[in-house]
């Protein structure tokens, strides 16, 4: 094991132990929140021993900062494999309640926080076998397990209380608002769970969410995604607790809104375009160790402009001009990859490029041409 490797994951098991002792711990001051952060801190610090140990590097070239962990999720997943499905959702809901309780307020009730923390263990132990062939019990005493008197089974009881919270405090004539949207934030990250959404909800769609919840709408309506999420033990060892993703062909099939449905759509939007495609196409070719030409030169040669998981394009409304042209991390990954292999050569693609854009200036100044003069009309 690398010796940054295995610092990261000393830091993990750290953080995840002290989130384990807060939520013990009889005092509620700062409860909440801290449980929360430090889970997401121990695992975004293992999933960076996973990567260091896979890549040797935690960042790509050119950024000056290491992988956030929305990103380290993504790679552990995709790019490693020692991620499963159920597994990913699970860090998501957890990145982005971290997100809310680090710039905002959340709220739990005790059935839920626990299955947050019960569902951590289970994971970290999970990540930690398949990524470095250990057990979470050698490095934390098996004592050492988040308590709770009446630990919940059916995650839909436990939302009914959570919803039936949320009625109350804006119902009649209370003025408990705020407190209705700290619960409502945490509810809204676990629906979004199960498109994968990776940002925290927007407060437009918690008070969207409060008001057709204040107005009577059931709430699997409401958060359609938490209907496909259930408690199971994990590897049918009644010791482990995780959420999952339902695979009861009867539940509710979910989707991503399409653009023209964002006024039904409650937290089910794609997340947003400028933080999936963050890299600028005058960025490109910098980031992939040669300039601006050459980095637009490459896209082009490989097409990324034609997928939509690769490039981002935003137009003003009835108008003609671009605002924003963006790429995303996977299209430099595709990119790397092919200049790595020999499929393509920068010189190759400025070529291509080159010659691509000598065809459309030619075609420009023929239709130029073809133009009647003012004097002729």
């Amino acid at each position: 094991m690398r010796r940054k490797t295995a610092l990261l994951r000393s830091a993990a098991v750290e953080s995840l132990t002290l989130a384990i002792e807060l939520f013990n711990r009889p005092v509620a001051i700062a409860r909440d929140h801290g449980v929360i952060i430090l889970a997401a801190h121990g695992f975004e610090m293992l999933l960076k021993a996973v990567i260091f140990q896979a890549r040797g590097k935690l960042r790509d070239p050119g950024e000056q900062e290491n992988y956030a962990l929305g990103r380290c999720i993504n790679v552990c997943e995709s790019n490693l494999g020692v991620l499963d499905a159920d597994a990913a959702a699970f860090l998501r809901v957890l990145k982005q309640d971290r997100d809310a309780a680090m710039h905002d307020v959340v709220s739990m009730s005790e059935d839920l926080l626990w299955l947050h923390i019960r569902s951590a263990v289970t994971v970290f132990d999970k990540l930690l076998q398949a990524a470095f062939q250990e057990k979470l019990q050698t490095l934390l005493p098996s004592r050492v397990l988040p308590v709770s008197a009446s630990p919940p089974t059916d995650l839909g009881l436990v939302v009914d209380r959570e919803i039936e919270q949320v009625r109350k405090m804006v119902s009649g004539g209370r003025r408990q608002a705020a407190e209705a949207e700290a619960v409502m934030r945490p509810l809204l990250a676990l629906d979004g769970a199960a498109t994968g959404r990776e940002d925290p909800p927007t407060d437009a769609e918690v008070k969207k969410g409060i008001s057709k919840l204040r107005s009577g709408d059931d709430w699997r309506k409401v958060l359609p995604g938490i209907a496909t999420l259930e408690v199971g033990a994990a590897d049918d060892n009644v010791t482990e607790v995780a959420l999952r993703l339902s695979r009861d062909p009867a539940g509710l099939p979910m989707r991503v809104a399409g653009p023209d449905e964002e006024g039904e759509a409650l937290a089910y939007r794609e997340v947003s375009p400028f933080d999936r495609f963050p890299i600028r196409v005058n960025e490109f070719g910098p980031k992939l160790g040669m300039n601006a030409y050459g980095g637009q030169a490459i896209i082009y040669a490989l097409g990324l402009r034609a997928r939509s998981d690769c490039f981002y394009e935003k137009r003003a409304p009835r108008k003609k001009y671009v605002i924003y042209m963006g790429l995303s991390p996977k299209a430099l990954e595709i990119a790397r990859a092919a200049l790595k292999s020999g499929e393509i050569t920068e010189e190759g693609a400025r070529e291509l490029y080159t010659a691509r854009n000598s065809t459309v200036q030619a075609k420009g100044r023929q239709a130029r041409q073809r133009r009647p003069s003012k004097m002729e009309t």
